[in-house]
């Protein structure tokens, strides 16, 4: 037996699902071909397999395993989840993933084949709507309260994609340490029944079962302080101490809508910065959406064409679209990208060149953005050279999510993507070291208001030494006395 050839689609395939806490080093990812090994190193361990009646599995075994999930998540848009857990070294910006499990939920209706029978709830031949969960784990990350963290967040995702079916778990009845994870989880006996004709107990997760585990994750009552913002970026402050379950998700055409006023906001604040006696700020909120807008929509051409990546952070209790970050490729990674383009899919240069255009609202300080632009890409070059190198673009919070250190997962995740390509898989300047150095590392270029230079420095960005001695960047040059405090740093990692 063989597995699709084609794995899952980027929209699906991008998709993490994370908390906000600060002791978390786990995420969850949808499943790829590529975690056949992994699949068949747990679910073939005698460890894992002590209340399946089936028995370890066989090569053949988990190749039909995963080629299923990866069914229900073509097909549904739903189904298990990979758990990987993430491990920093002391000291360095490398991070080491393993996978340690797999949990999540997928569609089923009741009865079926394997549950013939029906449920007391079953009513004149109607199949029940249920989603049925599953976690399997390698017996050493067991006992450590992984299960239960990343079960919730699978719930959290699953009720906001699905909320008309019920979560279940169905587990043989002499399964202990299952029965008691469910019970952990929220869940309630709800029957003894039989799955393949083996008994099994049924728990199914109620309404207030799920408002519990929604409460997990609840907000405490804050101030949404507006906080640290430039023209580029949006942070906020680090004191939140509730956990958050979160959604990392490629960003669509469909969420322009929510990213344009969120940028907008940023952009207004930062404006306020600038200008504090309010002559250059856009009277028309309009056409301030329509430039943010705009920018979105290039952020996505650019993404097609390869030159860049753009994510949305979304909250998995609540459905909020409370973040977004767009970041530039470096230009001989783009360039690689734009090869594959034209050989696989017969792009032509035109579709390179063809970009959407910038919507400007019409006030005077946008009259400079070409003068703003030459500024920001001289500092760039001067600190870079011809150095491979990220450019962060954006990242920006809505109000009502800032002070909850969303802005550090946001980044976080956008900067180890980032770390994830080898410089040694692009053409570099001669260096020394290994490709397991820090220092070979491709570096991190974005530009700061003064007001995010802490929030970018506790993540390892270093002013640029030629914006340090000189005080911040100008970036409306001739201007300086009624403008004085229109100055960016040029920051890299």
């Amino acid at each position: 037996m063989t597995l699709p050839p084609l794995d899952l689609p980027p929209s699906t395939s991008s998709l993490v699902l994370l908390s906000s806490s600060k002791d978390s080093d786990i995420y969850l990812r949808p499943p790829s071909s590529k975690d056949l090994q992994a699949v068949f190193d747990i679910h073939s361990d005698p460890k894992t397999q002590i209340y399946n009646p089936s028995g370890p599995d066989k090569w053949e075994t988990s190749e039909r395993r995963l080629n299923g999930w990866l069914r229900d998540w073509r097909e549904k848009g739903i189904g298990y989840w990979v758990v990987v857990q993430r491990q920093q070294a002391s000291g360095s910006r490398r991070e080491s993933e393993r996978i340690i499990g797999f949990t999540g939920l997928k569609c089923m209706d009741l009865p079926n084949e394997e549950i013939p029978e029906p449920s007391p709830l079953a009513k004149d031949g109607v199949k029940e709507k249920m989603l049925n969960i599953y976690y399997r784990y390698t017996p050493s990350a067991t006992g450590k309260g992984v299960a239960s963290t990343a079960l919730r967040l699978a719930l959290c995702y699953s009720m906001l994609k699905f909320p008309d079916r019920t979560p279940c778990i169905f587990t043989p009845v002499d399964n202990t340490p299952s029965r008691k994870l469910a019970e952990r989880t929220g869940f309630e006996y709800f029957r003894d029944t039989e799955w393949a004709k083996i008994p099994h107990a049924e728990f199914r997760l109620s309404e207030a079962g799920r408002t519990a585990v929604r409460a997990q994750f609840s907000l405490p009552s804050i101030s949404p302080n507006l906080t640290t913002t430039n023209g580029h970026h949006s942070q906020s402050g680090e004191e939140g101490r509730i956990t958050v379950p979160l959604i990392i998700s490629r960003l669509e055409e469909s969420d322009i809508e929510a990213g344009a006023p969120m940028m907008r906001d940023a952009f207004s604040f930062m404006l306020k910065y600038f200008f504090p006696d309010g002559e250059y700020l856009p009277e028309d909120e309009e056409a301030i959406i329509e430039f943010r807008r705009s920018q979105l929509r290039i952020a996505l051409a650019e993404e097609e064409r390869g030159m860049g990546r753009s994510v949305l952070l979304t909250r998995a209790d609540t459905g909020e679209k409370v973040g977004l970050a767009v970041w530039e490729y470096p230009q001989q990674l783009a360039k690689r990208f734009k090869e594959k383009l034209i050989k696989e899919e017969g792009k032509d240069e035109e579709f390179f060149s063809k970009l959407p255009e910038y919507k400007f609202p019409p006030r005077a300080f946008y009259q400079d953005w070409s003068q703003f632009k030459k500024v920001t890409e001289f500092s760039r070059t001067d600190a870079l050279g011809e150095t491979p190198h990220y450019g962060l673009r954006f990242l920006t919070l809505s109000p009502s999510s800032r002070n909850l250190s969303l802005g550090s997962v946001l980044l976080g995740y956008v900067l180890r993507e980032g770390d994830k390509v080898r410089p040694s898989s692009l053409t570099l300047p001669s260096s020394s070291g290994s490709d397991d150095d820090d220092q070979t590392l491709l570096p991190w270029y974005l530009d700061s208001t003064p007001l995010a230079v802490p929030f970018y420095e506790r993540h390892g960005f270093k002013k640029t030494e030629a914006t340090s001695n000189q005080g911040g960047m100008v970036i409306l040059p001739g201007r300086e006395a009624e403008c004085e405090n229109t100055r960016l740093w040029a920051m890299i990692r």
